[in-house]
């Protein structure tokens, strides 16, 4: 309730009794004039005195009360408007919170949503590519078990293969072989073109949830053989950047397959040896506890979250280790904060690689397994590099 509803109240009530005072002194009036006429002159005046005396208090009650309502009227006004204000200003900001709030709760559900079709996606895509590296290598060693039959029929019948026959089984032997390493490669690229360039999309969406509006590039490295423990401190053991999200690997500016990157040299990868992440923010050049090959790696980031590709066990012997799978943001103190990349972006960031360390498990076994004695000349990770750094030249 207003001050100025008690006040109309009370004024009307103030009105209403000066209307009275008002009659009374009519009335008064009227009586003065008859005791005038119908008593003496001593008598009269007396009384005429009294009266008026009563008269000039009831006007000057009449008056006050006039006075006091236009001042409690016009004092009570201004407060209500102070109190309006203040109501429409706290009606303003409630409106805006609520507003807020109610995009915020939109922006959580799209999010959650997003999160949900990507981790769908993931397992979709990799179920995918499971299948389809398990029917190359039986198409394969199928092809190749027709082969071996028809020439032992052959052999079986007295039929001497003849030179050319000789060559050409050769050749199409090389030729099966080239088209089951590229197709093996082709489907490395395709599942990891996907998910890199959709984790990309949802870290950015989990940033700008968070209220930063950067750039995110996502960057895989793989090392040319897996590692388990100290195998690391081998000079031969090198990390290469396979893969990149397809707009950093548009714009063409950061190395794909460039550079041999060490393990030991670089703080990111010697902590995902003993733990699931390494975390940094508002990284700069030349800071002592941060160690990078790349010395100018600032040009193209400051906040990275980098976590391990791996297969097995966290602890033992049993854990196979891939490469590293890294999110790097460029924030160039566009905003004031030590948390852009935090856990929730290493959990998002590990739980793609280990996706990605699956397929590289099943894609090593088809290779192991499908190119047996002198056709194994190289590892697959090798393999991938060499493809790279090929690509790359030419």
């Amino acid at each position: 309730m207003l001050f100025s509803d008690f006040t109309n109240t009370k004024s009307k009530l103030l009105t209403t009794i000066g209307k009275v005072l008002t009659w009374i002194i009519a009335i008064g009036g009227i009586i003065l004039g008859f005791v005038g006429l119908s008593t003496d002159e001593i008598s009269s005046r007396i009384l005429f005195f009294i009266l008026l005396l009563s008269f000039i208090f009831v006007g000057l009650c009449s008056a006050l009360t006039t006075v006091y309502t236009i001042y409690i009227t016009r004092r009570y006004k201004e407060i209500d408007d102070r109190r309006l204000t203040e109501l429409n200003q706290t009606h303003k900001t409630n409106n805006e919170l609520h507003a807020q709030l109610g995009d915020n709760i939109k922006d959580r559900d799209t999010y959650i949503r997003n999160v949900s079709q990507f981790t769908k996606n993931i397992s979709k895509t990799l179920n995918i590519q499971q299948v389809s590296l398990y029917i190359l290598a039986e198409r394969y060693i199928e092809e190749i078990r027709v082969s071996m039959k028809r020439l032992a029929e052959n052999t079986a019948n007295n039929i001497v293969p003849d030179e050319h026959y000789q060559e050409q089984y050769k050749k199409n032997a090389v030729e099966r072989r080239a088209v089951f390493e590229r197709s093996i490669f082709r489907i490395h690229n395709l599942f990891l073109g996907r998910m890199i360039t959709e984790t990309k999309t949802i870290i950015e969406h989990q940033l700008a949830y968070k209220g930063f509006e950067l750039r995110v590039s996502i960057t895989l490295k793989l090392l040319n053989r897996p590692i388990r423990n100290d195998d690391f401190r081998d000079s031969n053991v090198f990390a290469f950047t396979a893969f990149r999200d397809q707009k950093t690997y548009e714009d063409g500016i950061r190395e794909i397959a460039g550079k041999e990157y060490s393990v030991q040299k670089n703080s990111a990868f010697s902590q995902c040896l003993t733990s699931d992440a390494f975390v940094k923010n508002n990284l700069v050049r030349g800071m002592k506890d941060y160690n990078n090959q790349h010395y100018e790696f600032d040009r193209f980031y400051d906040c990275t979250a980098v976590v391990p590709v791996a297969l097995g066990s966290d602890t033992g012997q049993d854990k196979n280790l891939y490469g590293f799978l890294a999110c790097d943001v460029l924030n160039n103190k566009t905003y004031d904060s030590n948390d852009i990349i935090d856990e929730s972006t290493s959990n998002m960031l590990f739980a793609v690689a280990s996706h990605i360390g699956i397929l590289l498990n099943y894609a090593i076994n088809a290779w192991h397994t499908t190119l047996t004695g002198e056709e194994l000349n190289t590892s697959y990770l090798e393999y991938v590099y060499n493809m790279l750094k090929r690509n790359r030249i030419s």
